[in-house]
């Protein structure tokens, strides 16, 4: 994978987000973004060290593109009272015995369990199309904020910002029960790999759009111009 202006104007959008949820008076997505960058840049990280060697121009094409997104953002999703304990990229994470952990992160948490009831919704704002790994993303945050809280999610969504649109699902035990079972098998093939000694086996899909790898890709290519459907591949050797 590898950074560009385009691809990088959703990390900034959110991190200028975030910070409009705190920001002392009438918040303006121009003034956000620019101390977005800035505080992303002295992080170091991937993320840090793509903005901070940014060219005059590429700076500007990712201003532009993030001061989009987050003007959608402030015009068209509600303002929340700080009454709802509105949280921005909050954390769950969940250890059994073992050495396995869970861990996941969501854009905004809104409310929280009373008692045995369950009044916290779960929100993840999204640039671009519709994928259906949205909703599994979102399934298992819920998942480990039931294992971490004793208490399920009330509710699940994905905020399309180009869109103005939000796909909501109530959080049931059939869709704890499929975040599990996914869970459980990434952890299977994780094991496979790592401990077994399985060879891996490359496999086309959605990500291939971001793969730096996939212009020598030939399946990958295949599977871009919508020729075929995804299918197992095996590697190349």
């Amino acid at each position: 994978f590898e950074w560009t202006p385009a691809t990088a104007a959703g990390f900034v959008a959110h991190k200028a987000i975030e910070l409009a949820f705190n920001w002392r008076g009438e918040p303006v997505p121009g003034v956000l973004v620019d101390e977005a960058i800035a505080r992303l840049a002295d992080q170091a990280n991937a993320r840090g060290g793509f903005i901070d060697a940014l060219t005059d121009g590429d700076r500007a094409e990712l201003r532009s593109r993030a001061v989009d997104r987050a003007t959608k953002f402030l015009q068209d999703f509600p303002p929340l009272p700080l009454a709802a304990q509105p949280v921005l990229e909050a954390t769950a994470k969940w250890r059994p015995p073992g050495t396995i952990e869970l861990s996941g992160k969501v854009d905004l948490q809104v409310g929280r369990p009373v008692g045995r009831e369950s009044h916290l919704l779960l929100i993840d704002f999204k640039s671009g199309g519709r994928s259906f790994h949205h909703r599994d993303d979102l399934r298992f945050y819920a998942l480990v904020q039931t294992l971490r809280q004793s208490v399920p999610p009330r509710k699940l969504a994905t905020y399309y910002l180009d869109y103005a649109e939000a796909e909501a699902e109530d959080v049931t035990e059939g869709a704890l029960q499929a975040a599990l079972a996914r869970t459980l098998d990434g952890i299977e093939r994780h094991i496979e790999l790592t401990v077994e000694g399985r060879d891996p086996v490359k496999r086309v899909g959605p990500a291939c759009r971001w793969c730096a790898l996939a212009a020598g890709c030939k399946e990958g290519q295949v599977y871009l111009r919508g020729d075929e459907p995804e299918v197992d591949v095996e590697p190349d050797g």
